[in-house]
């Protein structure tokens, strides 16, 4: 597979994006400018060598979430 290079060289692949409808079901809110925010990622080379992930951590990162103006 084949990903355009982002400007700074970044590429980004997304494997499953997330539907939202397990946070729905829980009465969760859509996030917002501000809200903190918990995920976890796997970070691999165009080669598939993984470089870092926070699942080999058991801990997600932690973020705020900030929109872009």
């Amino acid at each position: 597979m084949t990903l355009p290079p982002k400007i700074d060289g970044l590429q980004i692949e997304v494997l499953r994006e997330g539907s939202g409808d397990r946070e729905v079901q829980r009465g969760s809110r859509t996030v917002i400018t501000g809200d903190n925010i918990d995920a976890h990622y796997s970070g691999t080379l165009t080669d598939g060598k993984k470089f870092d992930a926070s699942y080999d951590r058991g801990e997600p990162l932690g973020f705020k979430w900030c929109h872009p103006s």
